[in-house]
């Protein structure tokens, strides 16, 4: 899923063959990361995972099936990892938004706080927080 919903915003074969290790989910993704998915009619339509390190939280993946955007499965997400994350007792959770997304944290609460440069020219990661 994570190729589709990367794939719905228009990015080049070129583009998506420099993330495929990054949009890979393996084994030890799963060892160093907490999942959570939204299902709905047993079809998975989206998910998260996210790290602790030194005592703050990352979002690493946060991905909508293109079929299920605009339902507020998005929103759902964000709403139950701002939950498990309160409750770990952590004040800020950060991450690297990939720029189609900028917008859709933005209306969530969070914010801009710099940018990463990528492997391709002239392409910026918005570096967002939000303080739980």
């Amino acid at each position: 899923m994570t190729f589709i919903s990367k794939a719905y915003w228009g990015y080049t074969r070129m583009q998506m063959d420099l993330w495929k290790d990054e949009l890979t989910i393996t084994t030890d993704s799963f060892r160093a990361y907490q999942f959570y998915g939204l299902v709905k009619e047993n079809q998975i339509v989206g998910f998260y995972s996210y790290q602790i390190k030194e005592d703050q939280c990352y979002l690493d993946h946060l991905f909508v099936h293109p079929e299920h955007l605009h339902k507020g499965h998005g929103k759902s997400l964000v709403k139950d990892l701002h939950s498990r994350i309160r409750s770990l007792k952590k004040t800020h959770i950060y991450l690297y938004s990939d720029p189609h997304a900028e917008n859709f944290y933005l209306k969530m609460g969070y914010k801009r706080v710099g940018q990463k440069t990528t492997a391709i020219k002239d392409r910026y990661l918005p570096i967002m927080t939000f303080y739980l």
